[in-house]
């Protein structure tokens, strides 16, 4: 985990923010390529969890009134010891704890929007805080920190036990496409002493990062807990919620924990999915001197560009340090520009295949 955490510093994945003066614990910066990453993991969390059952997305502000995590039994139960786990702002506002009160209070414009029926659900990706006693563990244990969250309104009495069920499978495919090993991910129910306030049931998911078990989502019967809280009801019933909530940033670094290694000839090498890297490709030209090899890498880098794929060009050091470099941080493909042709080389096999420039992209 140290090399890991030293090589993203370096590379630009992420650092501990306000560096120059001292650090803020529990606070931390991504870089470019951290970004990069960590929206492709965004996207394909939207793809599996929002666009494939025609979900609704919505977005709401991180600052909360009181009245709201009081409704909610927030400010009442969000308490480690003598301490708060909210930021208060003021005396009327809190940072929220969680993005699903902001979808509660909006299920009535919903439910019209969806053209009063039940069931749907209602997805929003954003900040939540918690007031950390002690932050520690890189992005494990932070105070700001997203969420990707679910909220599926039903019925009461309805069929909560397939949609967790239905949840828990589409988690585990969410994992496969991260590259997670089977052997370092598990479902745990939540005993009844552990349960939070509003949960009747919830399934977490685990994945083991530096030997240690960390919770990365839930799936949570939320019951009618929230519908009743705020005083929502359908045809005289309160709704009940199934929700499905991830921690973005504990699934970046399990992601990148689990992608990274030593090999046996002491390479370092990032194995993301190739979805998931932050370039799609490096290119480089053989002779950083040679202007038609200069000529033709800007070409196969704007041809990349209108495809969609994100790339840069390195032209510093030996072909060996530039392969090097980018298997570092996860590039799953190099382009290499001669004269007349372009040797493409994979990361994972150090396969290399010479073809004429003209079908590099065919």
């Amino acid at each position: 985990m140290n090399e890991l955490i030293a090589m993203a510093k370096r590379r630009g994945f992420f650092w501990p923010a306000y560096e120059m003066y001292g650090g803020s614990g529990g606070l931390y910066d991504y870089g470019p390529l951290g970004v990069t990453v960590k929206n492709r993991i965004i996207e394909d969390w939207r793809k599996i969890f929002v666009k494939q059952d025609n979900y609704m997305e919505i977005e709401t502000p991180t600052l909360t009134p009181q009245a709201v995590l009081q409704a909610s039994g927030h400010t009442k139960n969000f308490v480690e010891g003598d301490v708060k786990t909210m930021f208060e702002v003021g005396s009327d506002y809190y940072l929220r704890p969680e993005t699903a009160q902001g979808v509660f209070v909006n299920f009535n414009r919903l439910y019209n929007i969806n053209r009063k029926k039940l069931p749907f659900g209602v997805a929003q990706i954003g900040r939540s805080y918690r007031n950390e006693i002690s932050p520690r563990k890189g992005l494990i244990r932070m105070r700001e920190f997203t969420q990707m969250e679910l909220e599926i309104f039903l019925e009461d009495g309805g069929a909560v036990d397939d949609y967790i069920h239905h949840l828990n499978l589409l988690t585990d495919t969410f994992r496969v496409g991260l590259g997670i090993p089977k052997d370092a991910f598990r479902f745990r129910r939540h005993t009844t002493d552990e349960l939070a306030h509003y949960a009747r049931d919830c399934w977490d998911a685990e994945i083991l990062i530096d030997g240690e078990w960390v919770e990365v989502a839930g799936v949570a019967d939320r019951g009618t807990h929230d519908a009743e809280a705020h005083g929502i009801k359908v045809n005289g019933k309160y709704p009940h919620v199934v929700e499905a909530s991830f921690g973005l940033d504990r699934i970046f670094l399990a992601t990148l924990y689990h992608a990274f290694e030593t090999t046996e000839d002491g390479r370092k090498v990032m194995r993301l999915p190739e979805r998931f890297a932050p370039f799609d490709y490096a290119i480089f030209p053989l002779s950083p001197k040679n202007d038609d090899q200069l000529l033709r890498a800007g070409l196969i880098q704007f041809e990349a560009k209108m495809k969609g794929c994100h790339t840069y060009i390195d032209m510093s050091g030996s072909i060996g340090k530039r392969y090097a470099r980018a298997d570092e941080i996860g590039v799953p493909k190099c382009i290499t520009v001669e004269d007349n042709y372009v040797t493409v080389r994979d990361r994972d096999t150090k396969e290399q295949k010479m073809q004429p420039f003209d079908d590099v992209f065919i």
